[in-house]
């Protein structure tokens, strides 16, 4: 057993399970507590070395984590807007899982005034093109659109996107034709999402991915954006995604 800060006693399993999710590091901020782990010596009961071992690679990556990101973090406090602070944004964003990739884009925007609109871009893009259980995504409760609109005006295109989709979004046409899918939610706030595809089939796809039950109805919306209303255009996985400002569709239709 291991006695943790948190005033409760964990066994072995819970303390795999911890570790296994990642969600060792509240557990790990007392000092005594941390020692035992470190001995693998609780006091009132014996840790499997396996499972020491475990805990004491976690809390090594943990302090490398923390490491890195100070430094990262000092660097692009410094202006930096070369190629090895954008690089350097980026990997730190790798390092971290989505709720601290979420909380990497927040300190971002936070600081935008003191760090170089090219990192920031850099980060905006890849939290965007995280899977949609990812980390932007998912913040938009606490966030808003607004937010994140402002995000997407703040960015440079150029650094927003990679060289192939850039040359799309410079081509766009004026008119362009879109389509979003999705379910369990009324037409009315499906018009007012940010994320449309210039491919049917795909927008129909989505439809029917995120349904969680026979009661989520499917929609899918057609519909037509203006090309300034377009903030960006995202191909990597080969969605055709036209990123647009809230609201700013027009002849929107039902078509599922």
């Amino acid at each position: 057993m291991i006695d943790a800060p948190l005033g409760r006693t964990l066994n072995e399993a819970e303390v795999i399970a911890l570790v296994r999710v990642g969600a060792l590091q509240k557990y790990l901020l007392d000092t005594v507590a941390l020692e035992k782990l470190r001995l693998g010596e609780p006091g009132d009961g014996d840790i499997h070395p396996d499972t020491a071992e475990l805990i004491e690679g976690y809390r090594q990556g943990l302090a490398h984590l923390q490491a890195e990101d100070k430094r990262i973090k000092a660097l692009l406090l410094s202006g930096g807007n070369d190629d090895a602070t954008t690089e350097a944004a980026e990997d730190l964003w790798l390092m971290n899982e989505d709720p601290g990739r979420a909380e990497l884009l927040a300190w971002a925007w936070y600081y935008r005034h003191r760090i170089g609109r090219r990192p920031f871009s850099r980060l905006l893009a890849d939290s965007w093109n995280r899977p949609k259980v990812g980390s932007l995504v998912t913040s938009w409760g606490a966030w808003g659109q607004r937010r994140v609109l402002a995000m997407f005006e703040h960015a440079i295109p150029e650094y927003l996107m990679d060289r192939e989709d850039l040359e799309v979004f410079h081509s766009l046409p004026h008119e362009i034709r879109v389509w979003r899918g999705c379910s369990g939610i009324r037409p009315g706030r499906v018009r007012y999402g940010m994320s449309w595809s210039r491919d049917r089939e795909k927008a129909i796809w989505f439809a029917n991915r995120s349904r969680f039950s026979d009661l989520d109805y499917p929609i899918v919306l057609e519909a037509t954006v203006r090309r300034p209303n377009v903030l960006a255009y995202f191909n990597g996985r080969e969605e055709q995604e036209i990123v647009v400002k809230p609201g700013r569709v027009m002849a929107v239709r039902e078509v599922k």
